[in-house]
């Protein structure tokens, strides 16, 4: 049997994890187990997402402006004679 990590029982002192071998038993079903590092990569992936949203919108908004200036740039640039 592998070593598997599982909560102290009551007579533990606080903080101590004991392996099945140890005589640990296993966790209960209905406790939420901790996965707080794919949480925390869940969270940063909605916080990209909406970054992303924001940026196409505010260059959906103002894509024809900058369309204009660039083309107001390489027409200067054409005249100018470069």
């Amino acid at each position: 049997m592998e070593n598997v990590a599982v909560p102290a029982t009551n007579f533990d002192p606080p903080g101590v994890i004991k392996s099945m071998s140890q005589g640990g038993t296993a966790p209960h079903p209905s406790r939420p187990r901790r996965r707080q590092a794919g949480q925390s990569m869940v969270e940063y992936a909605l916080i990209i997402s909406l970054c992303a949203v924001v940026v196409i919108i505010v260059l959906m908004a103002t894509g024809t402006q900058y369309k204009l200036l660039y083309s107001d740039i390489i027409t200067s640039l054409r005249t100018a004679g470069m």
